[in-house]
């Protein structure tokens, strides 16, 4: 059975950051390394920009992710539909 293995990844002129949801990050200076040779993601040197790359990937995922489901709730009372503010039959 093939391997699946689910990523994600933010990247500009200078850093690439591919994150993956079951093996640790990547991150490769893009200006110093465009054959991304070496991973900085273990260097505390690069927490910072790690973290910077992290939560732009975030933002544009909430933005751009599937919202089917957003506007639902659990309740004690069953699933509520926000849009239709009624519990879903």
């Amino acid at each position: 059975m093939p391997c699946i293995t689910r990523r994600i990844s933010a990247s500009d002129e200078h850093y690439k950051y591919v994150h993956f949801a079951n093996l640790p990050p990547l991150l490769f200076d893009m200006q110093d390394d465009p054959f991304e040779m070496h991973n900085l993601a273990e260097q505390p040197e690069h927490t910072a920009t790690m973290l910077r790359y992290a939560q732009k990937m975030l933002s544009w995922r909430m933005q751009h992710a599937e919202r089917t489901l957003a506007n639902f709730h659990l309740s004690d009372d069953g699933v509520f539909d926000g849009r239709r503010r009624s519990l879903v039959s």
